[in-house]
């Protein structure tokens, strides 16, 4: 469970995503275009999935690419 999300750009424009626990140690991601866009797709999916009830509005207008 992330308690802490850090972002940032790198070089060349690549994204710097971090997860971080409360706690111990975390997750640094450096997501280019196309790794965005999966991991993009990927949240949506399991959002959907969960069963949420989180609106959909919005989520897919997001330019992420």
């Amino acid at each position: 469970l992330a308690f802490r999300i850090n972002c940032g750009v790198a070089e060349a424009g690549v994204l710097r995503l971090e997860l971080l626990p409360e706690h111990g140690q975390g997750i640094s991601l450096k997501l280019d275009k196309t790794l965005l866009y999966m991991l993009h797709n990927l949240v949506s999916q399991g959002i959907d999935q969960a069963g949420w009830n989180l609106p959909e509005h919005g989520r897919e207008s997001i330019q992420v690419h």
